[in-house]
């Protein structure tokens, strides 16, 4: 029974993170943009919203990522007859919600310094932007190297390394600018 309802909250999970891509799939494409602030030209508007908009989705990703650490350190499995949680509270459990923690951090910090600079995407900008993306690929590294060897079920390893390599192709995005 336990068992079952892993994989339906895993699915669960899973369904819900698609349709969050769809969801912030189908903003991607950019508007006609008018009424440009002095100084600052068209694509810097269309790199500053992609930019806006691709951390949005780095917090959607994480909390969820989030979401389901939690989930598997409540669940348990039976393994060979022997009930185990999936992700077991230890080192590297609070390591892999440190982690997250830090990504959704730096993730709030660049969004709130967007907003102090609207719609422009100048190098001063694109280089604080980096920085705060730096931190994100550190902490996406160290969940990477130290959080999923915690987890004792691989589909569930699969699940949560499908979240960080989510996250890291959005933080590459946001770089790419």
């Amino acid at each position: 029974m336990r068992k079952n309802l892993l994989r339906w909250g895993i699915g669960c999970v899973a369904l819900a993170a698609l349709g969050l891509a769809l969801i912030f799939a189908g903003g991607c494409q950019h508007q006609a943009v008018t009424n440009v602030p002095a100084g600052v030209t068209v694509n810097q508007v269309q790199a500053w919203d992609s930019a806006v908009k691709d951390l949005g989705t780095i917090a959607t990703l994480t909390h969820t990522a989030q979401q389901l650490v939690v989930t598997l350190n409540t669940t348990t499995v039976t393994v060979n007859g022997v009930p185990q949680i999936v992700f077991p509270s230890g080192a590297a459990y609070n390591a892999t919600l440190t982690d997250l923690a830090r990504i959704d951090q730096a993730q709030i910090e660049a969004s709130e310094f967007l907003k102090t600079v609207p719609q422009n995407w100048s190098a001063d900008t694109k280089t604080k932007i980096a920085n705060y993306i730096t931190t994100i690929t550190a902490a996406l590294a160290d969940a990477t190297a130290n959080g999923l060897v915690g987890v004792k079920n691989a589909n569930s390893q699969a699940q949560l390394q499908g979240f960080l390599n989510d996250i890291s192709s959005t933080a590459n995005l946001i770089s790419q600018l």
